[in-house]
């Protein structure tokens, strides 16, 4: 709608200058102001609407990517949370060291992507998104919940150690 209004105006534009009998081009030039101003704020209005357009392509981008990191981070931390540890003799040392090492591999990659959106939101805040708040308090959030899960992952080596000298 928009473009289709601004063709029209560049059309009734194009008439006043192509036709020297054209009738605004006759008529006091109070209407010419009225018709320049209502360019300078249909271009405005553009732009504008140009700029919302990225802010919300790129906050969109954003949710996407930090949405995935901290739903990986969830279903770890799950894992973890969900172990019996109430008899570690019961506990597959094994399988669990092998576990510890996957998941400190896949967030050593992890880091990478992390780092990624860790400067994605920070070139949005620099550049002063509407949802500033918002992206700040995302970027913490996967943070601590990374730092968590390190510390999870350290607790649980801890216990199985605990738990062979147990046996």
């Amino acid at each position: 709608e928009i473009k289709k209004y601004h063709t029209n105006l560049e059309q009734i534009e194009l008439l006043k200058v192509d036709e020297p009998n054209f009738s605004i081009k006759n008529t006091n030039n109070e209407l010419n102001i009225k018709l320049d101003n209502l360019f300078t704020s249909f271009n405005k209005l553009c732009k504008s609407l140009n700029i919302a357009q990225q802010n919300l392509d790129n906050l969109i981008e954003f949710n996407k990517l930090i949405q995935d990191e901290l739903k990986y981070v969830s279903e770890m931390e799950d894992i973890e949370y969900n172990r019996d540890w109430s008899q570690p003799r019961k506990l597959k040392s094994s399988e669990l060291i092998q576990h510890k090492l996957n998941v400190e591999l896949t967030l050593t990659h992890k880091n990478k992507r992390v780092q990624h959106i860790v400067n994605f939101a920070q070139s949005l805040i620099d550049a002063n998104h509407p949802a500033t708040h918002e992206i700040q308090i995302y970027v913490n959030t996967l943070k601590n919940e990374i730092g968590w899960l390190e510390q999870l992952m350290g607790s649980e080596l801890h216990l199985l150690v605990l738990g062979l000298r147990l046996v």
